[in-house]
């Protein structure tokens, strides 16, 4: 395995067991202070929330950052901004905006 990805494999692992972490912390919590009040109850499910989003983002990491999506990723962008480019080129050049009207094949 390449060095670059380990380290997106180590966080991606290291946010995802974050979040774990805060979920495991959100249900001690709960279960310390019953009945719980409003503020209380919105905490714990602010927290809830932040320890989902955590495990989101860490797989999601992975997946993206692994070598094959990112050159998926990468030859998208170049195919966009290829094709951007040439129907700008195209364009000034049918308009005359160079200073050379283009006729088409004589």
């Amino acid at each position: 395995m390449p060095r670059v990805e380990k380290k997106v494999w180590a966080y991606g692992t290291f946010i995802a067991l974050l979040g774990i972490l805060v979920i495991l912390m959100t249900i001690l919590f709960e279960e310390a202070y019953k009945p719980l009040s409003h503020g209380k109850e919105i905490a714990v499910s602010l927290l809830d929330h932040l320890g989902i989003a955590f495990i989101s983002i860490g797989i999601i990491g992975i997946i993206v950052d692994l070598n094959d999506w990112r050159k998926y990723f990468q030859q998208r962008i170049a195919d966009t901004t290829l094709a951007r480019y040439t129907r700008v080129i195209i364009s000034t050049v049918d308009h005359g905006s160079w200073g050379v009207r283009y006729h088409g094949p004589a």
